[in-house]
């Protein structure tokens, strides 16, 4: 189980990174894709359970509208990788 609890933590470390530079250049439609990609590649539990967050990445049309968007995201991606790192009990990167 702990195989698991480390790839999920790899994968919100890279996710978190991904999404900072989304961020950094503004881009919609990487927001866009990003979602999709983050909707598909997480546990199915976890993924089922943030629906409505991951989906409303869809929903942001403009480029106004991401910066809040973004950090509610940053912010669920950032609980979700601490509770991770606590089920692995690794706070290490």
């Amino acid at each position: 189980m702990r195989a698991i609890y480390l790839k999920t933590i790899k994968r919100l470390q890279t996710a978190l990174t991904e999404l900072d530079a989304i961020d950094t250049a503004n881009d919609l439609a990487a927001l866009h894709r990003f979602v999709v990609d983050l909707k598909t590649s997480l546990p199915e539990r976890v993924s089922y359970e943030n629906s409505p967050l991951l989906l409303g990445g869809l929903r942001v049309t403009t480029v106004e509208a991401m910066p809040e968007y973004v950090e509610r995201l940053r912010a669920r991606l950032q609980g979700l990788l601490e509770d991770y790192q606590g089920k692995a009990g690794s706070k290490s990167r």
